[in-house]
């Protein structure tokens, strides 16, 4: 009962063979039995895969070729054996966590959200999958872009660990800046150098002439690159050198956007002041309150272009304005 009703919208659709000739012979194939039933989830639909199973329909045939039987692979293409969500979450939420850095708990607030119902726990564990799938995919994928790699010369290297959750392992990315495509990936459940000096061996394995490396400040990511790339130049991440140069401005730039809206705490008062008043300037002065107010709200970009630094300059605007507002009304 419980499952008649978790899977109520699902779309039930039958799947057959791309082909309808034995490969072996060319003859008819003919409908002998259910290959397999399951529940897809995807984002698109929820979908009650029926996977139809064909045999040839000559009789000699089919049991010289160990009675083999037919099924259509886009049925199988839709999620991996023994799993009911589809390719398209499992890649979701690989992309997630490794592109954008989020936690499994972000991942699975997202999901929900976009009417994927799943617990965290399940969302984990195809994030393993996905792991799985990707350093499955690497060898092949490797020689994909390796002519690509032979024109650049190589490969510029970039370490990169994420930060494990709940004491789970480490996971290590290698990818190549120069295409953008991962080398290697592998969880590690102590990362000492040691650990790094055996992922950096399997580049080494792969015959890829290495040009340089990138990485952050952590100590052993250098004392394994000295062991196993001595002579290779190398430098630290100038996103972690400049997000580690910007922490002390951040911080003056909020304290001083801070310090702006303390002076501006009146607004409010001289917002109700203003509209008791019937003269004409009134309509004016409000929309200078109201454009103060706006800019208040401005976040600008950090660290380059901070929060703070553009509230004064936009209020340094409308303070000259209503300077000159006041000039203008002199006699």
């Amino acid at each position: 009962m419980n499952k008649r009703k978790q899977h109520a919208n699902a779309i039930k659709r039958y799947f057959r063979p791309e082909s309808t000739n034995c490969p072996f012979c060319g003859k008819k194939t003919k409908f002998d039995h259910l290959y397999s039933r399951k529940y897809v989830t995807t984002f698109h639909e929820e979908t009650h895969v029926h996977n139809m199973g064909y045999r040839c329909i000559d009789d000699e045939c089919f049991n010289q070729h160990g009675r083999m039987y037919f099924h259509s692979a886009q049925a199988d293409s839709l999620t991996l054996k023994g799993y009911t969500y589809g390719l398209d979450v499992i890649v979701h939420i690989g992309f997630q966590r490794t592109k954008n850095y989020r936690n499994i708990e972000e991942i699975h607030t997202d999901l929900r959200a976009r009417n994927i119902d799943i617990s965290e726990r399940n969302v984990e564990y195809l994030y393993n999958t996905y792991l799985i799938l990707m350093k499955c995919s690497l060898p092949e994928r490797l020689e994909q872009i390796r002519p690509l790699i032979e024109k650049n010369r190589g490969v510029i290297l970039s370490i990169d660990g994420l930060q494990p959750e709940k004491g789970n392992d480490m996971i290590y990315i290698i990818r190549d800046t120069l295409t953008g495509e991962v080398l290697h990936v592998e969880c590690i459940s102590c990362s000492d150098t040691n650990a790094i000096v055996s992922l950096l061996q399997e580049i080494v394995k792969q015959e890829i002439p290495v040009m340089g490396i990138v990485s952050d400040a952590q100590q052993a990511i250098r004392k394994a690159v000295e062991t196993v790339f001595p002579t290779t130049p190398y430098q630290l991440c100038q996103f972690h050198y400049l997000k580690d140069i910007a922490k002390p401005v951040a911080s003056a730039d909020r304290a001083l956007k801070t310090d702006i809206k303390k002076e501006l705490r009146g607004l409010r008062k001289t917002e109700q002041i203003l509209q008791k008043r019937t003269d004409s300037d009134s309509d004016i002065l409000i929309g200078y309150t109201q454009a103060i107010r706006k800019t208040l709200q401005e976040d600008g970009e950090p660290p380059l272009n901070g929060g703070g630094t553009k509230v004064y300059e936009l209020i340094e605007d409308i303070n000259a304005s209503l300077i000159k507002c006041e000039e203008k009304k002199r006699p």
